[in-house]
């Protein structure tokens, strides 16, 4: 891929690489370190000049594949994704060359809010959409 400048670099992460969720520490710490490891390549694409090598990182939240069972949420935010629908929006993130995208959409707005509100709004934003208690009644598969 670099000796050819081409390609397309597809880092599948979560919402919980952008948001610590309470009760998926360890959950949470991978993803944010996939988040970390595509901005440090992308970076060092860009660097060496390899502008024929795309990157998109996604960040779902919770897809309905069983591993988040029992997940609950006040606001649909964090409702459960069909999983046709998040490969079919992966699909069209790499053929429209997008780097960063949330799903669904309308969370991008968490993403922003986090960069600037201060600590104490934030903390009531996310209580107000029930991230801080989503996983309250997690089961999980059995």
């Amino acid at each position: 891929m670099l000796a050819s400048n081409h390609g397309h670099i597809v880092t599948i992460a979560s919402g919980a690489g952008i948001f610590g969720i309470s009760k998926l520490t360890d959950y949470c710490s991978s993803k944010f370190a996939a988040v970390g490891l595509h901005d440090a390549l992308t970076a060092e694409l860009k660097q060496q000049k390899k502008d024929g090598i795309e990157t998109t990182v996604v960040c779902p939240t919770f897809i309905n594949t069983g591993m988040f069972h029992g997940v609950s949420a006040s606001a649909a935010s964090v409702a459960l994704l069909d999983e046709n629908y998040v490969c079919d929006s992966i699909v069209d993130a790499i053929r429209k060359n997008k780097r960063f995208v949330m799903l669904p959409p309308h969370t991008t707005l968490f993403y922003v809010l986090k960069g600037l509100l201060p600590d104490e709004c934030l903390d009531r934003f996310i209580t107000f959409f029930g991230l801080s208690s989503a996983m309250d009644t997690f089961v999980g598969r059995k």
